[in-house]
């Protein structure tokens, strides 16, 4: 079974990065958030996950 989803918002998530010129350096990335549109899913809202986008160090 297909469930649908719409889009909720959007919030910035603060990421830092290696430093700069002996700066540090945050990313700020866009991240998404969705509401199920199914009545019988167990979780309503859900956002993105951006940890598995970038690498620890």
């Amino acid at each position: 079974m297909v469930s649908g989803h719409k889009h909720r918002g959007t919030y910035k998530r603060k990421v830092q990065d290696l430093p700069i010129l002996g700066k540090t350096t945050y990313l700020l990335v866009n991240a998404h958030e969705y509401q199920c549109e199914n009545p019988s899913c167990a979780i309503t809202t859900f956002a993105e996950n951006v940890n598995g986008f970038f690498k620890a160090v």
